[in-house]
């Protein structure tokens, strides 16, 4: 063999390798960090799909009971198994319907379920709330 052709055969040298490193570390940087904030968003997202379906189901089971139920509401709703905790307001409007004509629909109360945590991560209080119209004619 030639010496030429020895030279062209000899692979990298460390000082290629180490730049290589360098490079690699440089790019990966960003994307960690990148993974990292989407993890911390990631906990946040779940406690809020999971307060938002509390409050919904709150809200469905309000809606199918009966008319003089729900002045009787209590307005602290408690998960006890749970770390979050809600409050219920109930508001009648008396001067519904309007319109005369509107008077068959009944009377009309507005419900509101809030639902309250405390994120685990950064300890910030958070909240959701749901809104409804429940009318005594169903």
């Amino acid at each position: 063999m030639k010496l030429n052709e020895m030279h062209k055969k000899r692979g990298i040298t460390l000082v290629e390798v180490m730049v290589g490193a360098v490079i690699l570390a440089l790019a990966l940087v960003p994307v960690l960090d990148v993974m990292i904030m989407s993890f911390k968003e990631h906990t946040v997202t779940v406690d809020t799909m999971l307060a938002v379906n509390l409050a919904m189901c709150k809200l469905n089971e309000i809606q199918h009971m009966q008319w003089p139920e729900i002045a009787v509401l209590p307005s602290v709703i408690q998960y006890p198994d749970l770390p979050f905790e809600g409050t219920l307001t109930v508001r009648f409007h008396p001067d519904y319907p309007p319109r005369a004509s509107d008077k068959k629909n009944g009377e009309i109360a507005e419900v509101e379920v809030e639902i309250q945590w405390e994120d685990q991560k950064s300890h910030r209080n958070r909240s959701i709330s749901l809104n409804t119209l429940v009318t005594s004619k169903r």
